[in-house]
């Protein structure tokens, strides 16, 4: 019980990270494309 329970705690850990990582990578690539587009910085 108590190895699921780690195992689970370790792949949220893993997913949170991953969603960060997500959302940096569309946040920078729609700011880059943005950006370039029309000098639109602050569009989220």
């Amino acid at each position: 019980m108590k190895e699921i329970f780690i195992l689970w705690v370790i792949g949220l850990d893993f997913l949170k990270r991953l969603e960060k990582k997500i959302f940096w990578v569309v946040f920078i690539s729609s700011h880059h494309y943005n950006n370039g587009r029309s000098g639109n910085v602050m569009r989220i």
